[in-house]
């Protein structure tokens, strides 16, 4: 079964008798055994090379990341994971948020180290020297956008912190469907050594996730940055996982056209939207491009 986030609970997806009649779900199925195996095999090669066993891992409460403390859990040993949870919030105890109730949980059932290290004022501080107020009930769009970017930039900077505090390397969670197109912060939630689920779509996540075990309070939890109240990632990506999936899987992976890809139900204005989100945030996933420049010619020899 596919799943979406609607009204803030996980609901099953009916299509492909509703949407992209003619999409075959099974085109996109992993054998979770192997994909579990080369995820452990990667981040333990990775560590090993660079000659680091300890993983910092920026623990929220949701899927990615509970699934890459598993798997890393798995690859260095669970005394060698360091989950950091990164609240922000001015009211209450930070004890009371669900997102550090399930993050605590999660470290405690797997094992794992567990640190809390709030981001509230130093976001608060980078905010309202842009002039932004972070208390304002009347953010704009754009200001709720750009607060957002500043706090997954103060995460960033906390874990690359710890990691080098720790003598670790820190481990990305973006997904594959969030990465196809752009949906993460450049030098916040992207910035990592390495990232284990870059190549898995998020509905074959909620998969893996219960064949690994991942509790149930996490995978039906709504995938959320909680970037701000009420925030969730489909909403902001304009996309539902269950809907983009299929189609990054045949653009993307398989290299279908998109006058093709129309012919397996997508709309045309859909079709059209995904590529134009691909194209404008494909910056996020290269390296910064260095400008050749003219020598003049050289007598060296070697």
């Amino acid at each position: 079964m596919d799943y979406s986030i609607i009204g803030g609970k996980r609901r099953i997806n009916l299509y492909p008798g509703v949407f992209a009649a003619k999409f075959d779900r099974r085109w996109m199925e992993l054998d979770h055994k192997a994909v579990r195996s080369a995820m452990v095999q990667g981040i333990g090669g990775y560590f090993r090379a660079a000659k680091r066993d300890r993983a910092i891992i920026g623990l929220s409460g949701g899927l990615d990341s509970a699934v890459a403390a598993q798997i890393a859990a798995e690859a260095l040993g669970r005394n060698n994971v360091i989950g950091i949870a990164l609240p922000y919030q001015h009211a209450g105890k930070i004890e009371d948020h669900k997102d550090w109730q399930d993050a605590n949980k999660l470290a405690a059932e797997l094992g794992i180290n567990f640190l809390s290290s709030p981001i509230t004022l130093q976001t608060d501080a980078t905010a309202e020297v842009q002039g932004i107020d972070p208390s304002s009930p009347n953010l704009t769009d754009a200001e709720k956008n750009r607060l957002g970017n500043i706090k997954a930039r103060q995460r960033m900077i906390v874990l690359m912190d710890s990691a080098e505090q720790y003598g670790g390397l820190v481990i990305g969670t973006g997904n594959k469907s969030e990465i196809t197109v752009g949906y993460c912060t450049l030098y916040g939630d992207s910035a990592c050594a390495i990232d284990p689920l870059g190549d898995i779509y998020k509905t074959e996540e909620f998969r893996f996730a219960e064949t690994i075990g991942t509790p149930a309070y996490i995978r039906e939890r709504a995938p959320s940055a909680g970037l701000y109240p009420g925030q969730t990632d489909e909403g902001q990506m304009g996309f539902k996982y269950a809907e983009l999936d299929p189609l990054a899987f045949l653009l993307f992976d398989k290299g279908v056209s998109p006058e093709d890809a129309v012919e397996f139900g997508f709309t045309k204005r859909f079709v059209a939207n995904v590529l134009r989100r691909h194209a404008a945030n494909a910056f996020k996933f290269k390296m910064p491009p260095i400008i050749q420049l003219p020598r003049p010619e050289s007598a060296f020899t070697a």
